[in-house]
């Protein structure tokens, strides 16, 4: 297994202000990527646990709970 994952940055700006096509985000996640928003410093700790084998999920929806 090739150990591939797809990160789709939705948006990516300092106010982490989310737009996007809903229905292909569903579409990408069904198929096994991340999609999500983020500020450019929360991508740097979602890059650090993909470079460690980690989930970067926790660290996905901590900032969408925070409202990025």
């Amino acid at each position: 297994e090739a150990q591939v994952k797809v990160l789709v940055l939705l948006a990516l700006s300092e106010s982490g202000s989310p737009s996007y096509d809903h229905a292909l985000a569903s579409e990408l996640v069904g198929l096994g990527a991340y999609c999500f928003t983020c500020t450019p410093r929360r991508l740097v700790g979602v890059m650090a646990r993909i470079m460690k084998h980690q989930d970067p999920g926790p660290v996905i929806r901590d900032g969408e709970e925070a409202g990025w």
